[in-house]
């Protein structure tokens, strides 16, 4: 074969390979095969699978999330370009090294925290920070520094207060909007709001309707409970402690206590703008 007739025939393969990749296919068919492909890595499937999300919209995805590595970031959006109809690949991923190091950088400039050594740990966007502050109201300071950061999921573990054993700890949970809410009964309701507190970007209650009259309260009227009362959070449900089951119905839902958190604010992933309300007393705090 001839020179020319062999770049000739590889540009009709890849030509016709370029087209294929664009012929349309059904977005959803799109996701599921981006899913599949991304998850035969086996690192990614191990560290990342719970702390990213995909969409898919006109061939293409848009990619969110957490990952604890650069290369597992550079490594998905090649992994979702592969797929065919893949148009686009919008890679939106947080990479938690860098993250880590942008929240040093702002304790760092911030006068109320510059002075003390700390140090910041962060793992699927949850931040930890270690060392230790002469007082609260600097322990406070820090925790608004990290929580100001838009990229930062929650701020769970704070500096330990010189004179004080130990280090503040929260356990943190993210139950999705529309889960289903279970007690050791069963299926008593759904979530329909969630209040985080933007001052560590964690969710403080969550507002849920019950099924029932007879699960608490009236049936359609959504009831508020405190994040304390959740056991555990799977995708699509919220499991609460035995404890909980008397406060379903107790503190009706009352949207001025909890105003939507303004447009321009940044939620933490995986909720998005619009959807989430604060606390009244939390909306004059701002964000970087």
């Amino acid at each position: 074969m001839s020179l020319h007739a062999s770049l000739t025939s590889g540009g009709m393969a890849s030509e016709f390979q370029r087209v294929a990749n664009l012929k349309a296919r059904p977005d959803e068919v799109i996701l599921e095969d981006v899913w599949a492909n991304i998850l035969k890595d086996a690192s990614i499937r191990a560290l990342d699978r719970d702390s990213i999300r995909l969409e898919v919209k006109g061939g293409e995805v848009t990619v969110r999330g957490h990952v604890v590595k650069s290369a597992h970031r550079a490594r998905i959006e090649e992994l979702a370009a592969q797929v065919r109809g893949v148009t686009r690949v919008h890679n939106h991923l947080v990479v938690d090294h860098d993250l880590a190091i942008e929240i040093a950088q702002a304790l760092a400039k911030d006068p109320r925290t510059r002075p003390n050594i700390l140090s910041v740990n962060c793992y699927h966007g949850w931040v930890t920070l270690v060392g230790e502050v002469p007082d609260v109201h600097t322990q406070q300071a820090a925790e608004e520094v990290a929580a100001s950061h838009p990229q930062a999921r929650g701020v769970i573990a704070l500096p330990r207060v010189s004179g004080y054993e130990g280090a503040l700890a929260r356990r943190p949970v993210q139950p999705e909007i529309g889960a289903q809410v279970y007690t050791r009964t069963g299926w008593v309701g759904n979530v329909s709001e969630v209040v985080i507190d933007p001052g560590n970007r964690l969710v403080r209650f969550i507002a849920i309707t019950p099924l029932h009259a007879a699960d608490g309260g009236q049936a359609g009227v959504r009831y508020v409970l405190p994040a304390e009362v959740i056991d555990f959070v799977r995708p699509g449900s919220v499991w609460l402690k035995d404890e909980a089951a008397g406060k379903i119905g107790v503190s009706p839902f009352n949207p001025a206590e909890f105003p939507l958190a303004p447009q321009e604010w940044q939620p933490p992933f995986p909720y998005q703008p619009g959807t989430i309300r604060w606390p009244a007393r939390q909306r004059g705090a701002t964000q970087v």
